[in-house]
């Protein structure tokens, strides 16, 4: 339900959805270039309403650098994050 919700919220063939964690199945990523959002809710089960981790990350060959993160956030805040991070309406897509 929730990678429904950021379709729509997200314009179609931003980001790409990759699984990097086999040890999280709680946990989705998106993908787009350099730009990486990892999304969990391992933590929130049956949390009503349901509550994100998120991490936002660069990356490139060599490194991984941490932007910024965000733990038991609302699904509002984690869509503003998500949009803020990928500069959608920005310069960058």
């Amino acid at each position: 339900m929730l990678l429904q919700q950021l379709h729509a919220q997200l314009p179609q063939g931003l980001c790409e959805v990759v699984d990097h964690w086999e040890a999280d199945l709680c946990a989705i990523g998106l993908k787009n270039n350099e730009r990486l959002a990892y999304i969990s809710t391992y933590n929130y089960a049956g949390s009503d309403p349901m509550k994100y981790d998120l991490d936002l990350e660069l990356t490139d060959a060599e490194k991984i650098t941490g932007v910024r993160t965000g733990r038991a956030i609302s699904k509002t805040e984690l869509f503003s994050e998500l949009i803020a991070f990928f500069q959608i309406n920005g310069v960058e897509k």
